[in-house]
């Protein structure tokens, strides 16, 4: 409309000038209208909406993805493993808590530890346990959640051929002879014999279901249920081997068909850590001073990775001023970045309703994945 405007007022000037004296007072009125024009618009330029970042900070730091069956959003620390129910069970439960412990990621009790603990409380806890029953593992056996599981399909084979390989044996026969190492000694002659060679192939088919226990709330966390058809590599030994050795060898071809099946289920369980860059939100002035502090203080935390700190410092920034959305923000990005995804969704929603125009809280809250919790 303002252009508008200048445009009609050139306009008229020019007729004006049509009945006045000459072009070059024309030409003047056409240059003012084109100046007038050109003020117009620079003014208009300069009154466009610009968008400004939020105040924050960036920071790179180590965090937690959450896994599918997210243990760490039920603050679990300690985690308990069960004997499962089925053949091989009770290995299957054993390695499971062997490869769990050796990630790091939770403190672990045993199958055989955590059973002897129940034992002498009373207490018992199986596929179908009672929320009560977990509620007492909680408080008296001192883990967050407990595993338990039963295997569904044991079908596993073995096939053994047998090829007879020519074989270097000692005889009852006395003489001298050269050893190994090109020396004339006495000893036990050599003869050429036939020998057989067993060479064995085991495969089949494991299936086994997972159950994930909460011990604090006694809820159930998740089930899964994994399957493994695999054919595992070959074992040969000569049939002049004692029949323990032999046992021996199948004993541990078995552990490596339950440690495979075990490690689809790690990955259901086991968070991963990488580095990321995270963005904290900081306090305006008015906030207040202590407020300020604590939130640079929380930051620093965080860039060193001691996220348990951080989240402890932002607990006593939000009991003070419970009404700034930053703070809510600040601590929902804390316990994102440790897997807690349940409390991070908790604040964003509290930040949203005190700042509901805010799209970097929209967009928090739409990138924090929903926790596992049902049964799958």
């Amino acid at each position: 409309m303002r252009i508008w405007a200048v445009w009609r007022w050139g306009a008229a000037m020019l007729h004006r000038q049509r009945r006045g004296s000459g072009d070059a007072l024309v030409w003047g009125a056409v240059a003012a209208g084109l100046v007038g024009v050109l003020m117009a618009c620079a003014p208009m330029v300069n009154t466009l909406p610009v968008t400004q970042d939020a105040m924050g900070r960036h920071i790179t730091a180590r965090k937690t993805l959450p896994s599918r069956v997210n243990l760490l959003d039920h603050s679990v620390e300690t985690l308990g493993v069960l004997a499962f129910a089925g053949p091989s069970g009770g290995q299957l439960a054993d390695d499971l808590a062997s490869q769990v412990e050796a990630t790091g990621a939770f403190r672990v009790v045993g199958p055989q530890a955590l059973n002897e603990r129940l034992m002498r409380l009373g207490l018992s806890v199986n596929w179908d346990a009672a929320p009560s029953s977990l509620l007492w593992v909680y408080e008296r056996a001192a883990v967050d959640a407990v595993i338990v599981g039963r295997v569904e399909v044991f079908d596993v084979e073995g096939r053994e051929n047998a090829k007879d390989t020519p074989t270097l044996v000692d005889t009852e026969e006395m003489g001298f002879v050269i050893n190994d190492e090109g020396k004339l000694v006495y000893g036990p002659k050599q003869e050429l014999r036939q020998i057989p060679l067993y060479c064995r192939t085991v495969m089949g088919t494991v299936a086994a279901s997972y159950r994930s226990w909460g011990a604090r709330s006694g809820e159930l966390i998740a089930t899964v249920r994994h399957e493994l058809v695999t054919e595992i590599p070959v074992f040969c030994y000569r049939g002049d081997v004692p029949v323990e050795l032999a046992r021996d060898s199948q004993d541990r071809i078995l552990r490596r068909f339950l440690n495979r099946l075990n490690k689809q289920f790690l990955e259901d369980i086991i968070p991963q850590t990488v580095r990321d860059e995270i963005l904290f939100e900081t306090l305006p002035g008015d906030a207040g001073g202590a407020q300020v502090q604590r939130t640079e203080l929380a930051i620093l935390y965080a860039e060193r990775g001691d996220w348990k700190r951080a989240i402890e410092v932002l607990q006593d920034c939000l009991r003070d001023r419970p009404d700034l959305a930053a703070v809510h923000y600040n601590l929902a990005v804390a316990y994102g970045a440790t897997g807690q995804v349940t409390r991070a969704r908790e604040h964003l929603r509290k930040a949203l309703l005190l700042a509901p125009r805010k799209s970097l809280y929209q967009q928090a809250l739409y990138d924090v994945p929903v926790s596992s919790g049902n049964e799958r």
